[in-house]
This record gives C-alpha cells, structure tokens and sequence, in this order.
C-alpha cells in the first residue's frame, strides 16, 4: 500500500495544482515579474513532475510485488532504509532533472500572455532522450517485472504439497492481477499524456 498511497497522492497534488493555477490565472491580481516567472515555472516543471513521479511509483510498486512474491517476505519491513533511499531518489531525480534540462538550456520556457507555462525540449534528439527516460524504459522495466512476478507464481517446481501451490498461487495471482490491472489503466489513461508531452504544447486560455 505504501507505493499505491504515494501514487494517489500525487494525483491528489495534480488536482491541487490545477485548481490553484485556475484561481490564480481567473481572478486578476497584481504578481512582480519574478514571482510571475517563479509561477510560471512551476506551472510548467510541476505538471511533468507530477506525471513523471507516477511512472516510477508503478515501477517501484511493480518490483516491490515482485520481490515480495520471488522472496516471500514484506519487503517494506525487512528492506526500510533501502525503500526509504529509494523514495528520496525517486521525488529527487526528476525533479533534478528538469533543473538542470533548463540550466544548460536543453528545455525553453513557453510563457505567452494568458495561457498556460510550458517546458518544452528545444530540439527533436532532447524529445527522444526524454522519451527514453521518462517513459520507454520505465514502461519496459515494469512489463518485464511483471512478466518475472508472472512466471514465478505458474513455476511450481520443487513444490510436493499441493495444498502449498494452491495457496501460493492464491495469494501471488491476486498481487500480479492488482499489479496488471492497476498499470494497464495508467498505460491506457494516462502514459499518453507523457507520450505527447515533448511534442505538444498546451495553449491553452485560462479563464
């Protein structure tokens, strides 16, 4: 549940995040330039932080469940200071990234008069990088995590007691049927947005 808390939090800042930037975008209010900028910015970076958050949540969620099956222990329990390194890179490291990304100047801010801030990749290489590492071989890494939870729970090898195979492959199949059914809804509802987001820009007027 730890992984799937993280998860439903971060839709949780999504929301918070649209709703502030409506308020602060619908009702005129006088900002200086710099927090104009600040705003913008984090308009722009917070969005794909969000998302980006998301995708290594469920692989995080997906090899978690797999270790938990092949080892057969709470791996939350046994393995705290790794999953807690684990997390602090996982909120850490994109953020870092986009940081840099927009330092050495591989990402241009998009701030027109009353539409949405957006960060886009200045060139169509910068597009593909970011592709790779935001969602190919994170998708990657889950399926193939998924496919070893999978092969696991239907190898039965070494097992003489039947009652022990039924329970096993009780317990495991649900964890992998939660695992699937939860990452095909992300892959189905929300990976296109990460998909489309080095090539589209939002926009849009709001208010």
């Amino acid at each position: 549940m730890l992984w799937i808390n993280a998860y439903l939090t971060t839709d949780l800042l999504l929301l918070i995040r649209f709703f502030l930037l409506y308020a602060y975008r619908w009702r005129p209010m006088c900002v200086l330039h710099f927090f104009h900028i600040i705003i913008c910015y984090c308009e722009a970076i917070f969005d794909n932080y969000l998302n980006l958050l998301q995708s290594y949540i469920l692989l995080a969620l997906n090899i978690c469940r797999y270790l938990q099956i092949a080892h057969n222990h709470n791996v939350y329990s046994s393995n705290r200071h790794t999953i807690i390194i684990v997390h602090f890179l996982i909120y850490f490291l994109p953020l870092f990234s986009h940081i840099i990304a927009i330092k050495f100047g591989w990402t241009i801010l998009q701030n027109p008069p009353g539409d949405a801030c957006d960060l886009l990749p200045i060139s169509f290489a910068m597009k593909i990088i970011f592709l790779l590492l935001s969602y190919f071989i994170l998708v990657m890494l889950t399926l193939v995590f998924l496919s070893l939870s999978l092969n696991y729970v239907r190898n039965t090898d070494g097992i003489r007691t039947q009652q022990i195979v039924d329970a096993r492959q009780k317990c495991h199949c649900q964890l992998v049927i939660q695992s699937s059914v939860f990452y095909s809804l992300w892959i189905i509802l929300w990976s296109p947005y990460i998909l489309v987001f080095p090539f589209y820009y939002k926009n849009n007027t709001i208010g």
